[in-house]
């Protein structure tokens, strides 16, 4: 057939037949499928696809054609373009008219054709005028790819890609050496912990953190170099727009992810500050009140601090569920995860901590006592130490602690030598039976003498002896006198009982305790001349 009937022939022939032979045996003649109902209000018709060959936009495919998708059509033809080489690149880009399309041939090779559906109507072309314009620059493009493949310019490829290759090996050690460098700030400029094992734990977290960015960083880079050099080659240049293309998406989609999440950012940062300056204040305004610099109604210096990690506690709260929503991610199903499970480890753990919180704000809001107050509760004795959010913690003369919950202390007596007596001291109380045939003058004499040679105890207001039973063998007297030292109780207690033991023994009046039943035949003391005596070494026991 000769070449005008067969061209006439094909102009003939209808498109959808035309294009199925071109596109092989992918394409039908067969129309594409239509939605079913039930589909059609969810059916979205395929997107544009731009045709990109040689760094360079093609054309545009707008609409399907036959049941061939715009990204399909790119697909196919960009598969035509690659599979030319330099001989056929030097053939004519023409354009030839069918009836309803514009089929763009490079020499007799058919490559993609353009249909009605890929105009645009707002930038009122014809069909004509938009393949004329994807004529000449597929023309530009040809040209460009086919001077790659010459001699000079595949020298200067090759070289360029040494150059970047051994820029890339240069850099390797850089990154190592800033990592390195950032590591030993880090570790310098990090507080120092107590403990070895956690300041341990604590650098190795830091180095982990700093190696898995110098390798999301190296990664970065060997993909960097990848696109440089398979570009520079017709052979691998798909691969390097691959490549470049993945490099694009993920810094793209890093950085749409990051606008997006910034006004949330920006807003969360605010809300934050707001709350970190109204704690602030909260703590400045409470330490005054500890310090007793203010006096506001209802706040007392003792109940301050509690008061202040109330309020600090719900600031925080209520600036934490102000942030949420503006959080990234705080939609997600990660986030109502954690938000679940924090639910349920409060609502199984908070039975026995609740209790001991509500007892340790009874301690505190009561002011049955606080730190520095000498207390007895139960067995315990001694200084109140701290009162915790859940337990109190006392330490006796012997420097052993004990560690008391808050829930046992409100059910429990507790005995505040302190409490009622920071003006005058904390009183100290003891008792001694004496028999009738002493003169209870001379009693009060001898104990008033012994507490004021006691020291710790307070002469103002000065120490008294009353009588507080007249028994059947003797009489009980008690020495009331206030502490200096709440703490020191225990040993102005021994120290004011030894000097009661030499004040009557040195004026020969016998101590009637234990209690006798028969007055005895002389006094039960020790004489003056004995206070001093070591006690005579026991007999060996004859062992044979």
């Amino acid at each position: 057939m000769p070449k005008i009937l067969k061209l006439q022939f094909l102009r003939s022939v209808p498109l959808a037949v035309l294009f199925a032979a071109t596109l092989g045996p992918a394409a039908s003649l067969a129309q594409p499928s239509l939605p079913s109902l039930q589909d059609s209000a969810s059916y979205e018709p395929p997107g544009p696809a731009a045709l990109i060959f040689n760094h360079d936009t093609i054309t545009v495919f707008r609409s399907p054609l036959g049941r061939s998708s715009p990204a399909q059509r790119v697909e196919r033809a960009l598969v035509r373009l690659e599979m030319l080489r330099p001989p056929g690149m030097s053939a004519p880009v023409r354009v030839e008219v069918y009836s309803d399309a514009r089929a763009v041939f490079v020499g007799d090779r058919f490559e993609f054709a353009i249909v009605e559906g890929d105009v645009d109507p707002h930038l009122g072309l014809t069909l004509d005028e938009v393949a004329e314009a994807a004529r000449a620059r597929l023309g530009r493009a040809l040209e460009t790819r086919a001077r790659l493949w010459e001699p000079a310019p595949r020298w200067r490829s090759i070289v360029l890609a040494l150059l970047a290759t051994a820029v890339l090996i240069l850099l390797f050690p850089q990154l190592r050496r800033a990592r390195l460098s950032v590591l030993r700030r880090l570790e310098a400029d990090a507080p120092k912990l107590a403990d070895e094992g956690l300041q341990r734990r604590a650098s190795q977290g830091i180095r982990w953190i700093l190696s898995a960015i110098t390798i999301v960083v190296g990664l970065f880079l060997i993909g960097l170099w990848a696109v440089v050099v398979m570009n520079r080659f017709p052979e691998t240049e798909p691969w390097g727009n691959a490549a470049r293309g993945f490099l694009l998406d993920m810094l793209g989609a890093f950085a749409r992810a990051t606008l997006q999440a910034l006004p949330g950012l920006v807003t969360a940062a605010v809300i934050f500050s707001i709350g970190l300056f109204a704690t602030r204040i909260a703590d400045d305004l409470f330490a005054a009140v500890e310090h007793d610099r203010i006096h506001p109604p209802g706040v007392h210096p003792e109940t301050a601090g509690a008061t202040r990690r109330i309020v600090n506690t719900l600031l925080w709260m209520f600036t934490l569920i102000i942030m949420y929503p503006f959080l990234p991610g705080s939609r997600t199903d990660a986030f109502k995860g954690v938000s679940v499970l924090a639910g349920l480890l409060l609502t199984l753990g908070s039975a026995g901590i609740v209790s001991h919180m509500m007892s340790g704000l009874v301690l505190v809001f009561s002011r049955a006592l606080r730190a520095g107050d000498y207390v007895r509760v139960g067995e315990v004795e001694g200084v109140v130490i701290q009162v915790g959010t859940l337990a109190t913690k006392i330490a006796n003369r012997k420097d052993e602690e004990f560690t008391i919950p808050n829930a046992v202390m409100v059910g429990t007596t507790v005995k505040n030598f302190s409490r009622l007596a920071r003006e005058h001291g904390a009183p100290l109380t003891t008792s001694v039976t004496i028999g009738y045939d002493a003169p209870w003058r001379v009693v009060h004499e001898m104990l008033l003498a012994a507490a004021a040679k006691t020291a710790g105890l307070r002469q103002e207001p000065a120490p008294l002896v009353l009588q507080t039973s007249l028994s059947d063998f003797n009489v009980e007297y008690q020495v009331v006198a206030r502490l200096e030292d709440a703490s020191r109780r225990i040993l102005v207690m021994n120290e004011l009982h030894q000097n009661i033991q030499d004040a009557f023994n040195e004026r020969g009046v016998q101590i009637m305790s234990p209690h006798f039943v028969s007055q005895p035949g002389q006094p039960v003391l020790v004489p003056k001349l004995k206070w001093s005596e070591s006690p005579l070494p026991r007999p060996r026991e004859d062992r044979t």
